[in-house]
């Protein structure tokens, strides 16, 4: 295995980690998630395939078909809702609910992470701080310089931002950290799905999965839908409105309909550093299916029964744990415990 190339830098506390993401989110609703505020809850079941049990002694892989919660969400720490916005979306799996063994999976549309620790996450975080979105606008001398350069404008804040991103700051963040680039082209590139259940999630760690035999194999895993990856078109964004992923979710399962999602594995190799998340995995690598998420009904009390829960990447199985020297899902693992407290959420 690739030795970590990890900094030990002296890692941040929960609470700093969630003091620098709202800086991000000025305006932000007190008492709510520092990100990926606005969400929406659905149950359904989770069946392991016939295989994965080969790989994996983690009982939810051993369990048979067994009652799962999820939870939907866009990127953002605010809570006005903008499905329309180009953003990350989540999507956290709760297996167990209640028992001993409780167990997430906390997944997003961005493959890879900007920053290896969370050391550097404090300069993610300023690079992030939106910015008036006067100080954005672009002059015809500016686009024609760049259409002349053949490179694209940024696209435009939303109509109704008052601020927003400054591209140009994350540019230099990725150049002073160059292993964020990789994720700054994905985020460049992100689908803004037509739905919940036609975007891929991301788990972006490496686990390390112990078969029966007691041989460990480092993997990270997506979650794919069964409808295929659909975005919005140019269209539809002048004519859907900011909630539609929220509709589209009840209309889906309001009517004995049902979303699907194949667990799929890639197992990495020896030259795969498994405590890098910012570096991708050759799209060669070796995958299982572990089985399919149905989900089948949106949780009736959204503000209670759903809202009030915490997932947590860390909160694992032996079996399934996080690669040892991963120091980014530790620090995640603080923030998620920290913004739990604050907002008195459920362990």
């Amino acid at each position: 295995m690739a030795h970590s190339r990890v900094a030990q830098a002296t890692e941040p506390s929960g609470k700093d980690l969630v003091e620098w993401t709202e800086r991000d989110f000025p305006g932000r609703t007190p008492g709510t998630r520092v990100a990926h505020t606005v969400g929406i809850g659905a149950s359904g079941v989770f069946t392991p395939s016939r295989v994965i049990a080969g790989y994996t002694t983690a009982r939810h892989f051993n369990s048979g078909t067994i009652p799962v919660v999820a939870r939907f969400s866009n990127g953002s720490g605010l809570s006005s809702q903008h499905d329309l916005n180009p953003d990350a979306r989540g999507l956290a799996v709760k297996f167990f609910r209640g028992d001993a063994d409780e167990t997430d999976m906390v997944a997003m549309t961005l493959p890879l992470f900007f920053v290896r620790n969370g050391a550097d996450f404090k300069a993610l975080s300023e690079a992030s701080v939106p910015v008036a979105v006067r100080k954005l606008e672009i002059g015809r001398w500016k686009r024609l310089l760049l259409a002349l350069q053949l490179k694209v404008p940024p696209d435009p804040p939303a109509p109704d931002a008052e601020r927003a991103i400054d591209p140009a700051q994350l540019t230099r963040f990725a150049r002073e950290h160059p292993e964020a680039k990789s994720a700054v082209a994905a985020l460049s590139g992100l689908v803004n799905p037509t739905s919940y259940g036609r975007a891929v999630y991301h788990g972006v760690h490496t686990f390390m999965m112990t078969d029966p035999d007691g041989t460990v194999r480092p993997v990270r895993y997506k979650w794919q839908p069964f409808l295929g990856v659909l975005g919005v078109t140019e269209e539809q964004k002048r004519t859907l409105p900011n909630d539609h992923l929220h509709h589209d979710l009840r209309r889906r399962l309001g009517g004995g309909g049902s979303l699907s999602f194949a667990l799929q594995f890639l197992v990495g190799e020896q030259s795969d550093d498994p405590s890098d998340p910012t570096a991708p995995w050759p799209v060669q690598r070796r995958r299982i299916t572990a089985g399919v998420l149905r989900l089948d009904e949106v949780v009736a009390d959204q503000v209670h029964d759903q809202e009030q829960l915490s997932f947590n990447p860390t909160r694992t199985l032996e079996g399934f744990v996080p690669a040892p020297d991963d120091l980014l899902i530790r620090a995640r693992g603080r923030a998620y415990e920290h913004s739990a407290k604050l907002r008195d959420a459920a362990d």
